[in-house]
């Protein structure tokens, strides 16, 4: 049977694999909120429009939504880093929680 400092202790590190899981699960939401602002449009990207916008000469010709389309697809590489770090923040939260949901001691 354990004491009641062990069990004091046990909570202790819980609670703060916990608070761990909270912290990364906060940065992944502050990315997502970012990328949500800086990518999600009304009307999706459209290449032919980036390439219209990239080549237009006087500002009659650029397309309206074309901004948008090449904000899109000059930043994928961006936007795929995004994504990735997002699901480390993700992946390492759960990995966190289900320690604690399983009783393991923290490596």
């Amino acid at each position: 049977m354990k004491t009641q400092e062990e069990l004091k202790h046990e909570l202790y590190m819980q609670t703060t694999e916990v608070e761990n899981a909270l912290v990364k699960l906060d940065k992944a939401s502050l990315i997502l909120g970012h990328w949500m602002n800086e990518y999600v449009f009304t009307e999706r990207p459209d290449p032919g429009e980036a390439v219209k916008r990239w080549t237009a000469r006087t500002p009659e010709e650029k397309p309206k939504n074309g901004d948008q389309s090449v904000k899109w697809f000059y930043e994928y590489s961006r936007i795929i880093g995004f994504i990735d770090i997002v699901q480390d923040y993700v992946f390492e939260s759960k990995k966190l929680l289900e320690k604690v949901a399983n009783g393991e001691k923290r490596e």
